[in-house]
């Protein structure tokens, strides 16, 4: 997903776009115990493998009285 939105080397993308992808490739139907084990086993703290590797990683997601959805920036150091 990064490669897909990568430009002048920065990609952004939602969270959501993250599992859906997840979703379709392991072709799981019944998302909801799905979505459930993803955030109770930790599955979205990746953001380190990539900050290994060159990145500089962000995550961003509505706090308190704010509305907007999570999403991921990846940035090349």
């Amino acid at each position: 997903m990064i490669i897909e939105n990568l430009n002048n080397g920065y990609a952004s993308f939602k969270q959501e776009e993250v599992i859906k992808r997840y979703f379709k490739i392991k072709k799981i139907k019944n998302t909801n115990p799905a979505r459930a084990k993803l955030y109770n086993t930790n599955q979205f703290d990746f953001e380190y493998v990539f900050k290994e590797v060159g990145w500089i990683v962000d995550y961003d997601k509505p706090g308190f009285n704010e509305t907007y959805d999570a999403f991921f920036i990846f940035k090349k150091k």
